[in-house]
């Protein structure tokens, strides 16, 4: 199970003498994700399940110009109840190094949209009437490529160390061999926690 929050937007033009001052738009969501997972061989695994998606939008929009002509405030108030889709990927993991890339796939979500509207043109600042609205939204496909490594064994030598992944950190070097050897010893340890 994850819940997420996949999309969003939040706005705040509070700059005065700026002819949007006052306008704020939020967008927030939360989708619920059940998904079961089988393993194939070798580290490679399929996945997939379902997923339920809700948004909320709040807008105020204030355009204050000077001219009646061309100011307006807007005002929309709108959530959704949850609607569903689908998801699916591939893993491939290496657990020695804990090495794992997914590629996810989340199907679009149309939302059914109900709230309050207002429009008060003329008037920048305004407090628009309001409305009842219904609207739809689709909610975009997306593709999700993930990717995570961390290092487990490092090998040390004398002048570097070396990761599983091939990564080569060098090493300073001292005055003796012996505090060298010393120095590299922490350094390594220190990579290796």
């Amino acid at each position: 199970m994850i819940i997420d929050q996949p999309y969003g937007a939040a706005s705040n033009y509070n700059t005065a003498g700026y002819p949007i001052n006052g306008t704020v738009a939020t967008l927030d969501t939360q989708r619920l994700t059940a998904a079961l997972r089988y393993e194939l061989t070798n580290g490679l695994s399929v996945y997939g399940g379902a997923q339920a998606l809700r948004a909320e939008r709040n807008i105020y929009v204030s355009l204050a110009t000077g001219n009646p002509l061309t100011s307006f405030s807007y005002r929309l108030n709108a959530d959704s109840a949850w609607k569903y889709g689908f998801m699916g990927g591939v893993a491939y993991e290496v657990p020695e190094i804990a090495l794992r890339v997914a590629l996810t796939y989340f199907s679009d979500v149309k939302l059914g949209m109900s709230g309050t509207e207002g429009l008060s043109p003329g008037a920048g600042g305004a407090n628009p009437t309001m409305t009842a609205t219904n609207f739809n939204v689709t909610m975009p496909e997306t593709i999700l490529l993930e990717a995570q490594a961390v290092s487990l064994r490092t090998h040390c030598y004398l002048d570097r160390c070396v990761t599983p992944l091939g990564m080569v950190f060098p090493l300073r070097r001292t005055a003796t061999r012996m505090a060298l050897a010393a120095s590299e010893a922490a350094w390594c340890r220190t990579l290796t926690m």
